[in-house]
């Protein structure tokens, strides 16, 4: 039960309000399949919508980690989520409409009133940036790059478009660099091992993931990232984005593969730093073989190619490993 001694999600009253809701139609499978949290020892913030301090424990309040725990969290904010602090009200609000958006559903209204902003869901001239966010001058900029956190990745990838077309990127990437990863026109550098890794979370796809990089450079950038998106929500990948994989926008527009290539590079992974002929000398003598028994012989050849860049590239899970391997060598 929630501090404020009423129901905030669907834990709090075993999905009661899902059963009254659905009563003879029966919950739909997407939610009977949900990832059970209710009792999870260790938890994540970026899973839910909401958390917060009460004074005497650490509240985690409306989980977003699949399609049916944003759907369900989504019903209850709905129904108690007036409940709850304005702040606290539009923080789980615009989390909730990012996770509905990232799974291919179409936020509720008053989500969307909630939250106070949409972030391009109707694609006509309404989704401007003074439209969106009330903003004109150059000094209220500074609200999109609080926006962009809370985006989905695609909401990422829409607001910094919109962003390029207001002539404010430069502005914008002085702010808030990330920005730049979902800026790009075209298939960015970053794309085929992005692939990689995921081919090794999900075994039985290495072959279509293969012909899906050999026919992505042909195809519109745009829809290729939808393409990714949709196949990371068909595997259950969405919430290793940031740990094990970028997101789907991310991977396909992010050219840091190639923008390091051109500089000596100094990785930090947990306050060491690795320089590249660090790196380079522990692939020529053993590392690479490491490398292949870990990873795959098709990373491990990636790696060899221009190792600090593409170290820097990785997820910290896969640069804390390496750097495990460096350091034990």
């Amino acid at each position: 039960m929630s501090i404020l001694g009423t129901v905030l999600d669907h834990y709090d009253d075993k999905g009661k309000l899902l059963r009254e809701s659905f009563d003879d139609r029966g919950i739909p499978e997407v939610i009977k399949l949900a990832a059970d949290l209710s009792d999870a020892t260790e938890k994540n913030e970026e899973d839910y919508a909401l958390v917060y301090d009460d004074g005497l424990s650490r509240e985690y309040r409306y989980p977003l980690v699949d399609a049916g725990n944003a759907l369900a969290s989504a019903m209850y904010f709905s129904e108690y989520g007036g409940d709850l602090p304005a702040e606290k009200q539009k923080t789980a609000a615009i989390k909730i409409n990012a996770a509905l958006e990232q799974f291919g559903f179409e936020p509720t209204e008053s989500l969307v009133k909630t939250a106070s902003f949409e972030l391009g869901f109707q694609g006509d001239d309404s989704t401007s940036l003074e439209a969106l966010f009330g903003v004109g001058s150059d000094d209220a900029w500074t609200v999109v790059d609080d926006a962009f956190d809370g985006c989905s990745p695609r909401g990422k990838r829409r607001l910094v478009m919109q962003v390029k077309e207001a002539s404010v990127l430069a502005r914008q990437l002085a702010k808030n660099p990330e920005m730049e990863k979902y800026a790009g026109d075209s298939i960015g550098s970053d794309l085929v091992l992005a692939l990689d890794l995921r081919a090794r979370l999900v075994p039985g796809s290495v072959d279509s993931l293969r012909e899906f990089s050999k026919v992505a450079s042909a195809a519109n950038p745009d829809e290729v990232a939808a393409a990714l998106e949709a196949f990371d929500v068909e595997n259950s990948l969405t919430h290793l984005y940031g740990k094990h994989i970028p997101d789907a926008y991310e991977s396909v527009f992010g050219n840091s593969l190639e923008k390091n290539a051109s500089t000596e590079n100094v990785v930090n992974i947990d306050g060491r730093d690795y320089t590249g002929s660090n790196v380079a000398e522990w692939v020529t003598d053993g590392g690479e073989s490491q490398l292949s028994s870990a990873f795959g012989e098709d990373f491990a050849n990636q790696f060899k190619a221009d190792p600090v860049t593409v170290l820097d590239s990785l997820p910290i899970t896969h640069k804390q490993a390496i750097a495990r391997m460096i350091d034990e060598s």
